[in-house]
C-alpha cells in the first residue's frame, strides 16, 4: 500500500475516532444525568460512614447539603471531561479533514485520557464498588455494561491517537 493510500487511510480513521471521542463524551453527561433521575439523590448518603456525618453535621452542613455538593462535583467533573474529550475530538477531526497541522497538545491530552481509563477500567475489575442493597450479580451486570463502554471510549481514544501520529509520520515522509 502506498503512503499517499495510508495517509488517507489513517486521516480518515482519525475524523472517525474525534467524532468517537466526542461521542463518548456526550453519553458520560447522558449516563450520569439518568442515573441521578432513577436513583434518588440520598443515595450518595450512603458512600458516607456514620462518624463523617456526625462531624459534618457538627459543622452545620445537613446530609442533604452534601448530597448537593457532591452532586455539583461529579457534574462539574463531568462537564470538564466533555470539554476535553470536544477539544480533543475537535482538533482530531480537522486535522484529519485538512492539511492543517494542529499542536501536539490533543494528542498527549488523548494519551493521557486513555492511560487514566485504561488504570479507572483496572480499579473498577479489582475493587467493586456497590452500596449494599444490590446482590453481587446486580453489580456485576452495572459493572459489566459500563466496563464495556469505558473499554470502547478507551479505544477510540488510542485509535484516534495512534491515527494522529501515523498521520504526522506520514506527511513528515510525503514532505506535505
Amino acid at each position: 500500500m502506498s503512503n499517499e493510500v495510508r495517509l488517507r487511510k489513517y486521516k480518515h480513521m482519525l475524523v472517525i475516532s474525534g467524532m468517537a471521542v466526542i461521542a463518548f463524551g456526550v453519553w458520560s453527561i447522558v449516563k450520569a444525568a439518568v442515573f441521578f433521575l432513577l436513583n434518588p439523590i440520598s443515595i450518595l448518603g450512603e458512600l458516607y460512614d456514620q462518624q463523617t456525618l456526625e462531624q459534618i453535621e457538627a459543622l452545620g452542613m445537613t446530609e442533604r447539603g452534601l448530597d448537593l455538593i457532591f452532586f455539583a462535583v461529579i457534574f462539574f467533573m463531568l462537564l470538564v471531561d466533555l470539554i476535553l474529550r470536544v477539544y480533543v475530538g475537535r482538533c482530531a477531526i480537522i486535522e484529519g479533514k485538512t492539511v492543517r497541522k494542529k499542536r501536539v497538545v490533543y494528542i498527549i491530552a488523548a494519551i493521557l485520557m486513555t492511560v487514566f481509563l485504561a488504570a479507572s477500567l483496572v480499579l473498577r475489575a479489582f475493587g467493586p464498588f456497590h452500596t449494599g442493597g444490590e446482590t453481587e450479580t446486580d453489580v456485576m451486570r452495572q459493572m459489566s455494561v459500563s466496563a464495556v463502554v469505558d473499554l470502547t471510549s478507551m479505544l477510540a481514544l488510542a485509535d484516534m491517537s495512534r491515527a494522529a501520529i501515523m498521520v504526522r509520520r506520514l506527511r513528515k515522509e510525503l514532505g506535505s
